[in-house]
């Protein structure tokens, strides 16, 4: 089984003979929250970690074209921001936008804002990901 690997968003033409392939995608982390300036001057909240989807047999045709979306993870919030920023969501689809169905494609959710400095944010979420094997990403401290 060729296997290939997408660092960055991209597209994969389908090889003569290849009716099917698996998927496997991983979103994007979550930053984590700035220091907190005062009163306390605290460390920031841990970021989340994106969540991860696989699915097992995407329906695909010799010679087309097919979308590959890797989502980045969360930028670094300015000194003394409360919040970091979210994780996009990775997919790979046949329908060339976010896929909906394990028809379609693969899609692993991105990590939630991480909302303040007190609290770590939420892991990308299984529930909302596609694919036949899903796990959410583990939440920051």
């Amino acid at each position: 089984m060729e296997t290939q690997v997408f660092d960055a968003d991209g597209t994969w033409v389908c090889p003569p003979g290849v009716t099917s392939v698996q998927a496997e995608c991983v979103g994007g982390a979550s930053s984590g929250s700035a220091r907190a300036q005062s009163p306390s001057n605290a460390g920031g909240a841990g970021g989340g970690g994106g969540a991860y989807a696989k699915t097992l047999s995407i329906p695909v045709t010799p010679g087309v074209t097919y979308n590959v979306k890797v989502g980045l993870g969360g930028a670094a919030p300015p000194a003394g921001e409360n919040r970091g920023n979210a994780g996009a969501a990775s997919w790979f689809t046949t329908t060339g936008s976010f896929p909906t169905s394990t028809a379609e494609g693969c899609m692993a959710q991105g990590a939630a804002v991480c909302a303040n400095v007190n609290t770590g944010a939420i892991g990308g979420l299984a529930g909302t990901s596609v694919g036949d094997v899903k796990t959410s990403g583990s939440n920051g401290g």
